[in-house]
């Protein structure tokens, strides 16, 4: 019932309100954009981190360099359930409900020449305060040099070293959440080198190498501990490969491609920028009328202690390969009276002897508001997505929970349901509704109901400035 009691408080929201949109997560922000308009932001004027929530403000001009400066803060009001009683499987958990500061952010981004762009990011969360992201981009490197002119206009390169997302994050959702999918396999930071060429607007490759991330039950399905996913986690950024901790491992390798079409091609501006670094993740601030389809890959060596982690499920835990293949295809459109996106995702994650397939399908459509001086648009959205593996995993029983419970999580099936609608109260103003339904396949004895009830309903409210 209070399924459909959220629905219907999200029609009802929605035919109230008639809106548009056009947040800077799915929209590229832009001036005087209207909806319908052709207008488009100049992606070579974008701020210093494109990627981020916060729209950096210029505080410092000097004649060899720009300092920039922004931040994000956001609020939660969310409740996840537990249920309680006798003869349900249940993990030792805490349900969350109540007002919580979901994180603040800092962003400093610099500009040492036109080509050379540094920024960083400290966030502060319940976790504690640390250093989230830090890189530095240098534009054009290569083609810079003009070795082959008449590609010059055409061809454009980049190079990103340092601590960022992975490249097929996706950081324009419209959900709080993240997919099942995302939150497994794109939810951390790494250091990294990656290199990006792009060609004649219309497709682009990328390589490098990095870290690597290690593997932890440490993934969220609804913003507490209960039942996690199993995770790619950052760990320790500023440890080398070859530390005591973790074992020897190998440098991860880092391999992507795609295409991309411009769908309203009399635009000024192109799909790919000629003066900033592009990542995939980019491209809904850059243009915002586009299909894409692109590829992604990574390589790696399981380390002892993530062998150790998977040896209920490999026996001996010898086997140490590790690689996940990844697959995005992406749209946006703009319809004038409505802005509309949609995005499928799947990934194929090898870790030893575990395998594990993920895909995700979402879809928002952003309507105008009229006449309601508190919100300029809104965006109802939908998101399903599912895990599966290639191991029924242990038959639980109320003696060996407590035993078996990380190998249960580690390789259960997984359902994800998620219903929202983000509302832009202004252009640095976001506020969104959010239920998720969260569905597990634990093995259990007869008598024993596998059901557990961790579903979350949540309000978030995110400022940037």
């Amino acid at each position: 019932m209070r399924l459909y009691g959220f629905i219907g408080m999200l029609i009802l929201l929605g035919s109230a309100l008639h809106a548009q949109g056009g947040s800077s997560y799915q929209v590229p922000p832009g001036g005087d954009n209207e909806p319908g308009s052709n207008a488009e932001v100049n992606p070579n004027e974008e701020s210093p981190k494109q990627n981020s929530g916060a729209s950096l403000r210029s505080i410092l001009s000097a004649n060899d360099f720009d300092i920039f400066l922004g931040g994000d803060v956001e609020f939660e009001l969310e409740q996840s359930e537990r249920q309680d009683g006798q003869g349900n499987f249940s993990a030792p958990s805490n349900s969350r409900f109540g007002l919580d500061l979901d994180k603040f952010t800092l962003n400093l981004g610099i500009h040492f020449r036109d080509d050379i762009r540094a920024y960083s990011e400290f966030e502060v969360n319940e976790d504690g305060a640390f250093l989230d992201e830090a890189y530095v981009t240098f534009i054009n490197p290569l083609i810079g040099f003009e070795l082959v002119p008449r590609l010059s206009d055409d061809v454009h390169d980049s190079l990103l070293i340092g601590l960022e997302d992975p490249f097929w994050r996706n950081n324009k959702r419209v959900s709080e959440s993240h997919s099942l999918l995302q939150e497994s396999l794109a939810r951390d930071e790494r250091l990294q080198f990656l290199y990006t060429l792009t060609l004649f607007d219309r497709a682009y490759m990328m390589a490098g190498f990095g870290n690597g991330l290690e593997l932890a039950l440490d993934g969220s399905v609804d913003e507490t501990e209960n039942h996690p996913l199993l995770q790619d986690d950052r760990g320790d950024h500023f440890a080398g490969v070859n530390d005591e901790e973790t074992g020897s491992r190998e440098l991860e390798a880092l391999l992507g491609f795609g295409v991309v079409f411009d769908l309203k091609p009399d635009y000024e501006s192109s799909v790919f920028p000629d003066q900033n670094a592009f990542r995939p993740m980019d491209l809904q601030r850059y243009h915002k009328d586009f299909a894409h389809v692109g590829f992604w890959f990574s390589h790696d060596r399981l380390s002892a202690n993530e062998q150790a982690l998977l040896s209920d499920i490999s026996g001996d835990g010898s086997r140490n390969e590790k690689w996940r293949l990844g697959l995005v295809a992406e749209s946006v459109y703009d319809f004038e009276t409505s802005v509309v996106a949609a995005r499928f995702e799947y990934a194929h994650a090898v870790d030893g002897a575990l395998r594990r397939d993920f895909w995700s399908v979402e879809a928002s459509v952003t309507l105008p508001i009229a006449r309601f001086r508190y919100a300029e648009s809104i965006t109802p959205f939908m998101r399903l997505s599912g895990l599966t593996t290639n191991h029924d995993g242990p038959r639980i029983s109320s003696t060996s929970l407590q035993g078996d419970i990380n190998t249960a999580l580690i390789v259960a099936d997984r359902e994800q349901i998620t219903l929202g609608a983000s509302v832009e109260i202004s252009r640095s103003i976001r506020l969104i509704f959010e239920y998720t339904y969260n569905d597990e396949d634990f093995q259990v004895v007869p008598g024993l109901t596998s059901d557990v009830a961790n579903d979350l309903y949540l309000l978030a409210l995110h400022m940037s400035w």
